[in-house]
Parts: C-alpha cells; sequence; structure tokens
C-alpha cells in the first residue's frame, strides 16, 4: 500500500513537472515568435514605395556635426544624385559654399570688411535671387553701396533651422567672432523646432546612415535620440561618376542609366535603408518574466496587455514649451549674448500665408504645432530677449489690395513657403532697409566703423 502511495505521488509529481516544462516552453516558444515577427508586421512599418525616388548623396554628405550649434556644411560641397523608379534621372556638385563651410556663391575676407554682420536664418534665407546672388549677397551689394563701406553679412543659415537653435548659435559665434551684429531672422515654420545635430555613421557596402539627433551625442544612436534621415549618401557616388552619368544621359544611354553598378547598388540598398527608417525599437525585453505574453493572450485577448510594445522616437518631437525662457540652454545663450555686447536683431521673415493675408502671425498652428503655443513662445520673446520682433512684412511692397497677388509671386509653386528668386528680390531689399535702419544709419554706422 505505501509503494503504491509512492508510486501515485510520483506519477501526480511527474505530471506537474511536465506541465511546468510545457507551459515554460510554450511561453518561451511565443517569446521568440513574437519577437522574430513582431517588428515584421507592426502597424508602424512604412510600405515601401513602389517607384521609389532615391536622393543619393557623396560622402560624408553635406552636414559635419558641430556640437555648438548643430551643424556646419563642407567648404568643398558634395555630389548630389537622384534614381527614380530604379533609373538614374539626374546629378551634380552642390558647392554654394565658402572655405568657411557656409553657404555662399563668392569667397569674401569676412576680417577686412569695414562693417561685419552675421546672418543666422534657416532655407529661408539661403536661396538665389534673380541673378543667381544669394539671399545675403544681394543684401551686402545693396549695404555696401548705400553706406560707401565695404559690409559682409556671413550666412550661419541652416536648413530645418530652429529659433531655439539660431540662439545658440548667435551666442557662440557673437563671442567667438565679435561681429558688429547679428540677425537671427525665421519664419513661422521655425518657432516650434526643436535643436537639431546632424552625423552620419557607416552602414555597409560603402553606405552611410545620416542621422537628424536630439542631443549632441553623435554616439547615442537610440530612437529616443536619433532619427535616420531618408537621404542616402554613399562613398560610391563621386565626380568622375557623376561625370560618367551625366554623358550616359545627354547620349540617352538607357541602359548604363539603369545598369549602372553604383545605381543597382543604390536601388538594392534602398528597401534596407528604408526598414531601418521605419521598423520602431522594441520597448519589451522578452528575456524577463515580468509578465506571461501567454496568459495575456488567453485572459486578456492581448499578448502585450497593458504594455507599450515599440519605443517612441523622440529625437525630432516639436517644442513642448509654451515660453523659450523655460529652456536653461535658451536662457543661457541670451545672457552670453547680452555679455557679448554685440547688438543683435531678431527679424521675422513672412511666409506665404503672411504675405496672402497681410496678417504677421498668419502661419501659425499650420505646421503641427498648436497655434496657441506658437503664439506664446512668440510673445515670451521679448520679455526672455528684452528685443522687439522685427518684420519684413510691412517693407515687402504688399499692399493689402494685392497681398495675394504678391504672395503667389514671391514663393515656389503650389503655395510653397520658400521664397522664390523673385520672393528672394523682394525680402532682401526689406532686409537691407531695416539693417541699415537699425545698425548702420546715424550714430550705428559710426560705431560700426571698424
Amino acid at each position: 500500500m505505501q509503494d503504491q502511495k509512492k508510486g501515485v505521488g510520483l506519477d501526480i509529481l511527474l505530471v506537474v513537472i511536465s506541465i511546468c516544462i510545457t507551459l515554460v516552453a510554450v511561453e518561451v516558444a511565443y517569446r521568440v515568435y513574437l519577437g522574430l515577427t513582431l517588428t515584421a508586421e507592426n502597424p508602424f512599418a512604412k510600405e515601401e514605395p513602389k517607384n521609389p525616388t532615391i536622393s543619393l548623396y557623396s560622402s560624408p554628405g553635406l552636414w559635419l556635426f558641430q556640437e555648438a550649434y548643430g551643424f556646419d556644411y563642407p567648404a568643398d560641397g558634395g555630389i548630389t544624385a537622384s534614381i527614380v523608379d530604379g533609373v538614374f534621372t539626374s546629378c551634380g556638385r552642390y558647392d554654394v559654399f565658402n572655405s568657411r563651410g557656409n553657404v555662399a556663391t563668392r569667397e569674401t575676407d569676412f576680417d577686412a570688411a569695414d562693417v561685419r554682420g552675421i546672418l543666422i536664418g534657416s532655407s529661408y534665407t539661403m536661396g538665389p535671387g534673380p541673378d543667381g546672388r544669394l539671399f545675403h549677397e544681394i543684401v551686402d551689394d545693396a549695404l555696401s553701396e548705400r553706406t560707401g563701406k565695404t559690409v559682409l553679412l556671413e550666412n550661419y543659415s541652416r536648413d530645418s533651422y530652429g529659433l531655439i537653435q539660431m540662439m545658440d548659435m548667435a551666442a557662440t559665434l557673437a563671442t567667438r567672432h565679435k561681429p558688429d551684429f547679428i540677425i537671427i531672422a525665421f519664419n513661422s515654420a521655425m518657432i516650434g523646432v526643436p535643436r537639431r545635430w546632424r552625423t552620419v555613421k557607416p552602414a555597409s557596402d560603402g553606405f552611410w546612415y545620416f542621422y537628424e539627433l536630439a542631443t549632441p551625442n553623435a554616439d547615442d544612436l537610440s530612437v529616443s535620440n536619433a532619427l535616420v534621415h531618408r537621404y542616402m549618401i554613399s562613398d560610391l557616388a563621386n565626380d568622375a561618376w557623376c561625370e560618367r552619368m551625366t554623358k550616359a544621359q545627354t547620349a540617352n544611354d538607357q541602359a548604363t542609366l539603369a545598369a549602372d553598378p553604383v545605381v543597382r547598388a543604390a536601388v538594392e540598398r534602398f528597401p534596407i535603408h528604408e526598414r531601418t527608417r521605419h521598423t520602431p525599437e522594441l520597448a519589451i525585453d522578452f528575456t524577463t518574466i515580468a509578465a506571461s505574453f501567454v496568459f495575456n493572450r488567453i485572459a486578456r485577448g492581448s499578448a502585450f496587455w497593458n504594455m507599450d510594445v515599440f519605443k517612441k522616437n523622440e529625437a525630432m518631437r516639436p517644442l513642448e514649451l509654451m515660453s523659450y525662457g523655460e529652456d536653461e540652454g535658451f536662457r543661457q545663450a541670451v545672457w552670453r549674448l547680452h555679455q557679448s555686447g554685440v547688438p543683435y536683431s531678431i527679424v521675422h521673415i513672412p511666409s506665404f500665408p503672411e504675405v496672402e493675408t497681410g496678417e504677421e502671425w498668419a502661419a501659425l498652428g499650420t505646421v503641427g504645432v498648436p497655434a496657441a503655443r506658437e503664439r506664446s513662445l512668440v510673445d515670451s520673446l521679448k520679455a526672455d530677449t528684452g528685443h522687439e520682433i522685427l518684420s519684413l512684412l510691412p517693407g515687402i511692397g504688399a499692399p493689402v489690395g494685392n497681398a495675394a497677388s504678391l504672395a503667389e509671386k514671391a514663393h515656389l509653386p503650389n503655395r510653397n513657403w520658400h521664397p522664390n528668386k523673385a520672393g528672394v528680390a523682394a525680402f532682401t531689399k526689406a532686409m537691407t532697409d531695416l539693417i541699415y535702419t537699425h545698425h548702420l544709419s546715424g550714430e550705428q554706422a559710426g560705431q560700426a566703423n571698424r
């Protein structure tokens, strides 16, 4: 009898052990399955376009990491190419930079100028006017003619640059170069743009990833700090290749345009690049036993009940501040700028909706940031810097009755906010008048004469 009881007890124990082993095996297998399939089937994955347009840049791209204020441009520029639906369509050298790595079509001796100014802005103040001169070069020439002195603006505008980072740059450059004045020029789309740094890191097979960073830590490529940009960068794109492909295009050599090794390499790399950009990082560690995915699936209907499955990419989130003064870095930048003693102006450049309506802030709330938050940030500028916001709107020659017509003429097609050549001509005229009035006329002109 005793042996029978022991036998029954042993059988029960073996059954319990078998059940436990089975449950553990099922749980482990389910975790492996989830780990392998989640990123491939997640709802955030982006469907690859059927006819992709690939923007291909030569290494190291057009952006050089700059810890103090985000990024600089390479003095020697680089190759930019386009491949559409697997076929080469264009190639050229993007070389509108001076030896100091700032946008320019001509070399100047900044330190030898009678009056040295610095322009800080975004792509809004980088474009060409009707005769090919860039925004600041038109202003340079007009001010030099008006004052009889050599006036030079060094154009430190950076594409996609937010106002908060413009202040960081102004503080750094005021101390570094001691210019006679600084112009901080922003359009409404830049009010809520966060700080961003740029860097490139090797991928494989001669390709690189171009990252936008939320902090000046170029080694932190986590989703909370880094975002892979859509531009592809490759060592394979160089001057010789660009020249060869341009000749093939002129000769209508379709075989080369589609079958060139560099084109094929870029086309093959593109899906990998896109998956890297759009595949989110899991927030769940499948090696821990914090919860049973099998139990959640059976009892709750979802294996991830009450869990965050993917880490959110917070790298380029718009500013959530209601006042720039809430930001310690901004307060430090304003203090450093004032300590430098360099006079500066904060200038609002109107975009399409503002020119069209004649209203200064008609574009607030149109780029994904709540209008109330942008309005609050604008209102905080005067209190946080002690400076009025100057405007180009009154100076661009836009009578109310003709504002819509001028807006159409001054901006790129399809109501794009960037000024076209006619817009650059109008805005530079207004900027010339503003700089002369606030920095070069009367007493200011005497102070600026070096």
